[in-house]
């Protein structure tokens, strides 16, 4: 084992930290491959580990690991290396997105795992969770009052064994605003390396990638419903990639649809011409001429003429 301090620590704690280098010894601390997609029972989420009043789901700080909630294990590692495992080349399980991206270095102990510059690692989180503490997931029960199925396991020289095989017990907690009911557990941590993606196309028969999401942690207080059946919580990349590129296709289309149409009628129905109208010559503004008011019914009169013979009459003397 090698032990050296990075250029670049993801922090300047005083603690004094090991850091592994060597790449045989940070590779016992890999649980195995996940190249094909991985789904969580539900029971993961919806049956959470009530330990010391805090609730888990899937695991427990002391001795408690629920096998069915993580990929299966190829290491023999015990349950006290918990705090530096990861899976390798793996990708989030179906449902949980990558809550944050990991550089310089991996753990949450005095022991930390150095990262090559060609690998990317990050930490999976249900879709309502966000990162807590290193790679630890959590979130805050929503409602005020809410029914929460949880089990009490019994610490078993550090046996393993699933929520499925025990008998729930059922707790109604209240909401105030001086108090919240947080739910812990502990994040997958997947790591790759761009050879890796090969792997992926081939155990789906696609060519993506590992799921995208922010690939920063949230600031924002996330909700819980525990009594809720986890969701996908939203489309793939795969799936916003193609309604991306589908949509604008789509109206292309229905456009080109549309033109034709109108072509077609055009040419089936073609608008008359009607001919154009002969205009009168242009006249300037002249003197009115008069208007003959005979047809308005007024009487015609004709004017006093000089040659109309009169008569003559002599006054007598």
């Amino acid at each position: 084992m090698t032990t050296t301090t990075p250029s670049s620590p993801p922090s300047s704690s005083s603690t004094s930290t090991t850091f592994i280098t060597d790449q045989v010894s940070i590779a016992a601390f890999n649980r195995g491959p996940v190249t094909a997609s991985f789904t969580p029972p539900v029971s993961c989420l919806s049956t959470l580990t009530l330990f010391n009043s805090q609730f888990y789901f899937g695991h427990r700080a002391e001795g408690y690991f629920d096998t069915a909630c993580y990929p299966s294990s190829t290491s023999s590692l015990a349950a006290d290396a918990w705090d530096v495992y990861y899976y390798s080349p793996a990708q989030c399980p179906s449902g949980w997105a990558q809550a944050t991206s990991i550089a310089y270095s991996f753990g949450r102990s005095a022991t930390q795992l150095s990262l090559g510059s060609d690998t990317t690692a990050v930490v999976c989180c249900p879709g309502y969770f966000y990162v807590g503490n290193d790679h630890a997931c959590q979130s805050n029960i929503a409602s005020t009052t809410t029914s929460v199925l949880y089990i009490s396991p019994v610490l078993n020289n550090n046996l393993w064994y699933s929520t499925d095989g025990n008998a729930p017990s059922t707790t109604t907690i209240t909401e105030t605003a001086t108090s919240a009911n947080w739910i812990l557990g502990d994040g997958i941590a997947v790591w790759w390396q761009s050879s890796d993606l090969k792997a992926f196309a081939a155990a789906t028969g696609t060519s993506s990638t590992p799921t995208q999401s922010t690939g920063t942690q949230s600031t924002s207080t996330a909700t819980h419903s525990v009594t809720s059946t986890p969701s996908s919580h939203g489309l793939s990349s795969g799936a916003k990639i193609g309604i991306g590129i589908g949509i604008p296709l789509g109206v292309i289309a229905l456009g080109l649809i549309g033109f034709f149409v109108y072509f077609r009628r055009r040419r089936r129905n073609p608008i008359p011409q009607t001919e154009p109208q002969e205009t009168s010559e242009f006249k300037a503004p002249g003197e009115p001429e008069l208007q003959d008011t005979s047809k308005y019914g007024a009487p015609a009169h004709e004017m006093y003429s000089d040659n109309e013979p009169r008569s003559h009459y002599e006054l007598s003397s």
